[in-house]
């Protein structure tokens, strides 16, 4: 039997250490499939899966505008992740750090119509959609619109089925914010979303909720789809002390959270316990924040690693952290929200320690399931730590019970199998 021929048109670029990248390799390695990539941000591709990408950029908007080149060129496999690659753009962190960290709306409406004006109906893009020539589509929705005008185009010279992925809330109204730029991009959004929904045939989401919520705003089937891993038993590494992790951003208001944490951690070393907070990263980091997650005695700030390395520290790790912003607008933006380092915290060996707003999603998640320590408020941070500092058998007892959701839920196999027969049944019908 032929591999099926699937194109991803994603926001982010395939690498292991991004969220997006994390996610739809762990879903499609091992499947008989053959990978296509079409993407709209700087940086190079980082997996052993994929057959060919297509970059597009903020700096190719630029020249298509003033200098009338074409819109959007072709990575090669070869060279995608190499030290020495030359064809695809890399992420200027230090620029995209700036906007990340002041997290500027007029930037994000500015650069739409940059995008709007330059176009992205590209004779170059097109050529690549033919050459991968895909039996189906498979295109996460998407905070921005200019990724979606890609997809609607993409999705229309394939003439193949589509399918979408829904990550957070992209939608509702139920949201904070004074910006005016703000409220004019969400409205916005949503009618680029409108526009794209018709040529999806169904969406996945992450959460129940989320599921639930959509299903009102769109005529389209849901199904919910979250990461799976190996559930076999997590041999864990040798260490003194106790060890506290989290991995991932930490923008979103996390910061604070964090910062909380690693209070309760000074407190206790302060009283004699050997225990330690350490954080992966490639969010940029304030330096008001450095001062409490940074100051390597109690807490440290290390870069982002691949996810084989974080493996390993996690491995070395008794208590995994799962933690959202308690600040309104924070909260809301992330309420429908799964994040992918709640799987990876199951898988660790370790206890889950989710502390989030009770609207979170995956919050709700893991209480539902009695699959970790779950804490609702930021007065209960420094109890909770304690507790699990100081008592073992509760950390023996909290990481069984996320080793047993874990096999229950999240059975890497019966994921893949689920989400390939999904795609089959999709690309039967239309030859049919």
């Amino acid at each position: 039997m032929q591999p099926l021929k699937v194109l991803l048109i994603t926001r982010e670029c395939l690498r292991g250490d991004s969220n997006e990248g994390n996610t739809l390799l762990n879903l499609f390695a091992g499947l008989p499939v053959q990978l296509w990539n079409v993407y709209c941000k700087p940086g190079l591709p980082d997996n052993a899966v994929c057959n060919g990408y297509f970059q597009l950029t903020d700096n190719m908007a630029l020249r298509t505008l003033f200098k009338g080149e074409s819109m959007g060129k072709r990575v090669e496999p070869e060279i995608a992740g190499q030290a020495n690659g030359s064809q695809g753009e890399r992420e200027n962190k230090q620029l995209y750090d700036l906007f990340r960290s002041h997290n500027w709306e007029i930037f994000y409406l500015t650069r739409e119509i940059l995008w709007q004006l330059a176009g992205v109906k590209s004779e170059a893009l097109a050529e690549f959609v033919r050459q991968a020539s895909p039996d189906i589509i498979v295109a996460p929705l998407c905070y921005s619109r200019y990724v979606l005008a890609v997809q609607r185009f993409a999705i229309k010279a394939a003439g193949v089925p589509a399918v979408t992925y829904v990550y957070d809330d992209l939608y509702s109204l139920r949201q904070f914010r004074l910006s005016p730029f703000y409220w004019l991009n969400r409205f916005l959004l949503r009618g680029a979303i409108r526009k794209t929904i018709p040529l999806y045939r169904f969406a996945y989401t992450m959460t129940e909720q989320q599921a639930q919520e959509y299903q009102k705003y769109f005529d389209l089937p849901l199904k919910v789809l979250r990461k799976g891993a190996q559930t076999g038993p997590c041999k864990k590494a040798e260490h003194k002390g106790v060890r506290i992790i989290y991995a991932g951003g930490i923008y979103y208001g996390r910061d604070c959270t964090l910062a909380k944490v690693a209070d309760a951690v000074r407190k206790l070393r302060e009283q004699g316990n050997d225990v330690e907070l350490h954080v992966y990263t490639a969010s940029p980091l304030k330096q008001k924040t450095a001062a409490k997650l940074n100051d390597r005695a109690a807490s440290f700030v290390h870069p982002a690693v691949s996810a084989a390395e974080l493996a390993r520290r996690y491995a070395e790790s008794d208590i995994a952290l799962h933690v959202e912003s308690f600040k309104r607008k924070d909260a809301l933006l992330t309420r429908l929200s799964f994040s992918t380092k709640i799987v990876d915290c199951l898988a660790s060996g370790c206890t889950v320690l989710a502390i989030c707003p009770p609207v979170n999603a995956g919050w709700q998640y893991l209480r539902e399931n009695d699959a970790a320590i779950c804490v609702d408020r930021e007065g209960g941070i420094e109890s909770a730590v304690c507790r699990l500092v100081l008592d073992e058998a509760t950390r023996k007892c909290c990481a069984e019970k996320a080793a047993h959701l874990l096999r229950e839920n999240h059975d890497e196999q019966q994921i893949k199998q689920g989400l390939y027969n999904d795609l089959l049944s999709l690309v039967e019908r239309k030859k049919q």
